[in-house]
């Protein structure tokens, strides 16, 4: 009786594998079916280092979009045999992307909520293959984003921060793209090391902006166009 039952598992457990459990091979047909029918797309904003890094062709874009933009080209990576496989952590993401961890965590929680993300292991995540077509519908026009007019040569953010304080002075800021920050940063001498010139993330060079600005006045260096606040990266 039980030599029968163990049989009759046996050819259970052969016909679900065979009948009904989607194979390795099948799955990466599905992908890669997928990723090649969105190839262009992903080509105009973004570009896959050797070492299977990713970067962004444009990061004045919300932080939404630069950690999905992310994800797809690990993908596309993975497929290039350029990255171990298709998945990203979030350490990573904080690194490549200059974001912020307390940035990072929220919205990849978002997006794993939404279907754009699935998560491997704790920490790791990679994109939903079956939401591509949703998830390129939405890159693209955020990635693409017209640039605001080049006003770093001409803006003072002291005047800023008197007439509207450290709110009005940030919001600034986060509405200039990365070549009005650097010109600003060079202007008033924020960075004395130069280091930003390499930067072209927005969030990053904002925020140095921003804290060097402030710390600026507040050692009573407004005026002081050499002032020499702290410079270390």
């Amino acid at each position: 009786m039980g030599q029968e039952d163990d049989s009759s598992k046996g050819d259970l457990k052969d016909w679900v594998l065979k009948e009904m459990v989607s194979g390795r091979e099948e799955d990466q047909s599905m992908v890669a079916t997928t990723l090649n029918e969105h190839k262009e797309a992903v080509r105009k904003f973004l570009i896959i280092r050797e070492n299977g890094m990713v970067t962004l062709r444009n990061y004045r874009i919300s932080a939404k979009a630069q950690v999905l933009a992310y994800i797809v080209g690990a993908a596309y990576a993975k497929v290039a045999e350029v990255r171990k496989d298709d998945s990203v952590n979030r350490v990573e993401l904080v690194k490549e992307l200059g974001l912020k961890a307390g940035t990072v965590d929220p919205t990849l929680k978002a997006l794993r909520e939404q279907g754009s993300i699935m998560q491997k292991d704790p920490g790791v995540y990679r994109v939903n293959y079956t939401s591509l077509d949703e998830i390129m519908g939405e890159i693209p026009g955020s990635l693409h984003a017209k640039p605001e007019p080049r006003t770093g040569a001409i803006f003072d953010p002291f005047l800023t921060l008197h007439q509207e304080g450290p709110a009005g002075l940030r919001g600034r800021l986060d509405r200039m793209d990365s070549r009005d920050l650097k010109i600003l940063i060079r202007k008033h001498k924020l960075d004395t090391t130069g280091r930003s010139n390499k930067w072209n993330n927005v969030e990053k060079l904002s925020s140095l902006a921003y804290e060097r600005l402030l710390n600026r006045q507040k050692h009573g260096q407004v005026f002081m166009a050499g002032g020499t606040g702290s410079d270390n990266l």
